[in-house]
């Protein structure tokens, strides 16, 4: 009988000790770490929490992050549908795009909340009504600066055919509009603080945040966010978790305090550390889940696709684009 019984424990040891080993080895599985983390980001203020985030190392030495920062969303784009990259911050129609189009990825989060701006040095300009009959210059025709001004012109009651719109891209056009060259324009932040603190003449004359809560009766214009590889989550979820978490803790530190990140978006992007600081007040950055800001997000790409159904693909993205815990 005591043989019985020693047999036994010795069984329930070994089989317990073989399941501890397992678990621990599952552990390890899921907190499985990439050797190195590829982000791709444009050179601008939304980017300024990504760069504070490298910067605090969230893995330690565990894991190379390298921080892409990319001249044009074409040259995103065709990293993205490569597999180049594992996070990028995208314009959220362009991402809606790329998945309408079969690429493996999902919306993370959205993150920048409408950072575009009617800039004008005639004082007789102060609604969308008295842009009839004017030249104004809005940066890459058929992109989302354009389609958003056109679709809050035709809201206003202004067409298309009253306005002499003209394209260029945006920093030519702040070079522009700086030098009196030009009028009246649509830009982004930092370039309409620079543009403010180098021509005194030229003021801010419509918000197209407001303009759109007020026509759309929704919280926010839901511009951009990051988009993140699919594979990358499958195979290293815990990262995916961490990096989440720690870009949501750098944004909101950004918004709290621009001062903080201001000398290394001056190294990084060329951008005055001061006019960075002051263009955080009219740039609207703030982190919302994607299943947090679907309603936002469906509404704002469903408005896309009446106006222009190749922003966004064709068609609205199915349930599998937002990005859920």
């Amino acid at each position: 009988m005591k043989r019985y019984i020693f047999l036994l424990f010795l069984i329930f040891t070994m089989s317990f000790v073989a399941g501890c080993g397992n678990a621990s080895q599952n552990t390890s599985t899921q907190e499985q770490l990439p050797e190195k983390i590829i982000i791709q980001a444009p050179p601008a203020p939304p980017t300024a929490s990504l760069l504070k985030m490298v910067n605090s190392k969230p893995f330690g030495d565990q894991v190379q992050i390298e921080l892409i920062l990319y001249k044009t969303v074409e040259e995103a784009t065709a990293r993205v549908i490569k597999g180049e990259a594992d996070f990028t911050i995208l314009p959220v129609n362009t991402a809606a795009k790329l998945y309408n189009k079969g690429i493996d990825i999902s919306l993370d989060s959205v993150t920048t909340w409408g950072i575009l701006y009617l800039l004008s040095s005639e004082d007789a300009i102060s609604k969308w009504q008295d842009l009839k009959g004017k030249e104004v210059y809005v940066g890459a025709q058929g992109a989302s600066p354009d389609i958003i001004t056109r679709y809050l012109m035709k809201k206003n009651n202004v067409s298309s055919s009253d306005v002499d719109l003209k394209y260029a891209n945006s920093p030519e056009i702040a070079q522009m509009l700086i030098q009196g060259m030009i009028k009246t324009a649509v830009l982004p932040e930092p370039m309409v603080t620079q543009v403010l603190s180098r021509n005194k003449s030229v003021r801010i004359k419509l918000d197209f945040q407001r303009e759109w809560q007020s026509v759309e009766k929704t919280s926010g214009l839901p511009q951009a966010g990051l988009v993140v590889k699919n594979k990358f989550i499958k195979e290293y979820p815990f990262a995916w978790a961490n990096f989440r978490k720690s870009y949501q803790q750098a944004l909101e530190q950004t918004v709290a305090d621009p001062n903080s990140v201001a000398a290394l978006v001056e190294q990084k992007f060329q951008i005055p550390g001061q006019v960075f600081v002051k263009s955080m007040a009219r740039t609207n950055l703030k982190f919302v889940s994607a299943e947090h800001a679907r309603a936002d997000v469906e509404h704002y790409l469903s408005k896309l696709l009446s106006f222009s159904p190749d922003m966004v693909g064709g068609k609205l993205p199915d349930e599998k684009f937002y990005l859920a815990k």
